[in-house]
Protein backbone atom coordinates (compact mmCIF):
# COMPACT_ATOMS: atom_id res chain seq x y z
CA UNK A 1 0.00 0.00 0.00
CA UNK A 2 1.42 3.36 -0.93
CA UNK A 3 0.13 7.00 -0.74
CA UNK A 4 0.20 8.57 -3.99
CA UNK A 5 -1.20 12.34 -3.16
CA UNK A 6 -2.30 13.38 0.13
CA UNK A 7 -4.01 17.01 1.05
CA UNK A 8 -1.69 19.80 1.49
CA UNK A 9 -3.71 20.76 4.77
CA UNK A 10 -5.67 19.49 7.10
CA UNK A 11 -8.63 21.31 9.39
CA UNK A 12 -8.91 20.20 12.78
CA UNK A 13 -12.26 22.75 13.05
CA UNK A 14 -13.70 24.06 15.55
CA UNK A 15 -11.89 27.67 14.32
CA UNK A 16 -8.66 25.63 15.00
CA UNK A 17 -7.48 26.67 11.57
CA UNK A 18 -5.54 24.41 8.73
CA UNK A 19 -2.17 22.33 9.71
CA UNK A 20 0.43 21.12 7.02
CA UNK A 21 -0.44 17.27 6.44
CA UNK A 22 2.60 15.97 7.70
CA UNK A 23 2.45 18.22 11.01
CA UNK A 24 -0.81 16.43 12.04
CA UNK A 25 0.38 13.28 11.10
CA UNK A 26 3.59 14.15 13.81
CA UNK A 27 1.08 15.09 16.47
CA UNK A 28 -1.06 11.77 15.63
CA UNK A 29 -3.92 13.37 14.33
CA UNK A 30 -4.53 11.09 11.46
CA UNK A 31 -6.15 8.10 12.70
CA UNK A 32 -3.87 5.40 10.81
CA UNK A 33 -1.17 7.36 10.26
CA UNK A 34 2.04 7.71 11.88
CA UNK A 35 5.73 9.41 11.41
CA UNK A 36 8.61 7.52 9.91
CA UNK A 37 11.92 9.13 10.31
CA UNK A 38 14.53 7.52 7.74
CA UNK A 39 17.48 9.58 6.53
CA UNK A 40 20.92 8.33 4.91
CA UNK A 41 23.60 9.39 2.80
CA UNK A 42 25.87 7.58 0.60
CA UNK A 43 28.64 10.02 -1.25
CA UNK A 44 29.73 7.10 -3.67
CA UNK A 45 26.19 6.97 -5.41
CA UNK A 46 24.57 9.54 -7.64
CA UNK A 47 21.29 9.63 -9.42
CA UNK A 48 20.88 5.52 -7.95
CA UNK A 49 18.45 4.94 -5.36
CA UNK A 50 19.57 2.61 -2.46
CA UNK A 51 17.66 0.84 0.33
CA UNK A 52 18.05 2.60 3.78
CA UNK A 53 19.87 -0.32 6.13
CA UNK A 54 23.35 -0.55 7.27
CA UNK A 55 24.93 -2.51 4.47
CA UNK A 56 23.55 -0.45 1.56
CA UNK A 57 22.60 -1.19 -2.09
CA UNK A 58 18.98 -2.49 -2.31
CA UNK A 59 17.58 -4.88 0.22
CA UNK A 60 15.98 -7.62 -1.56
CA UNK A 61 13.05 -8.07 0.20
CA UNK A 62 11.45 -11.63 0.53
CA UNK A 63 8.66 -12.29 -1.99
CA UNK A 64 6.70 -14.60 0.49
CA UNK A 65 6.89 -14.93 4.15
CA UNK A 66 10.45 -16.96 5.98
CA UNK A 67 10.90 -17.63 9.10
CA UNK A 68 13.64 -15.47 10.84
CA UNK A 69 16.16 -16.25 13.69
CA UNK A 70 17.23 -13.08 16.10
CA UNK A 71 20.79 -13.71 17.61
CA UNK A 72 23.13 -12.51 19.68
CA UNK A 73 27.18 -12.54 19.75
CA UNK A 74 27.84 -11.79 23.14
CA UNK A 75 26.88 -14.49 24.54
CA UNK A 76 23.34 -13.55 26.02
CA UNK A 77 20.94 -15.81 26.60
CA UNK A 78 17.23 -15.71 26.48
CA UNK A 79 16.89 -14.72 30.22
CA UNK A 80 19.86 -11.96 29.56
CA UNK A 81 17.88 -9.66 27.08
CA UNK A 82 14.04 -8.73 26.09
CA UNK A 83 13.54 -8.60 21.93
CA UNK A 84 11.03 -7.37 19.96
CA UNK A 85 10.71 -7.85 16.20
CA UNK A 86 8.64 -5.47 14.13
CA UNK A 87 7.58 -6.11 10.53
CA UNK A 88 4.67 -6.02 8.38
CA UNK A 89 1.77 -9.02 7.44
CA UNK A 90 0.25 -9.83 3.87
CA UNK A 91 -1.42 -6.65 3.93
CA UNK A 92 1.25 -4.37 5.39
CA UNK A 93 -0.46 -4.30 8.85
CA UNK A 94 2.25 -3.70 11.31
CA UNK A 95 3.16 -7.03 13.40
CA UNK A 96 5.55 -6.58 16.49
Amino acid sequence: MSITSYPQLIGMGGGVGYYPYYLQVSRGLINGHKRVFKFGYNGEIQNVEETIWDVGGLYAYPSSAVTMTATSSSGATDEDVEVTIQGVDTNYAELS
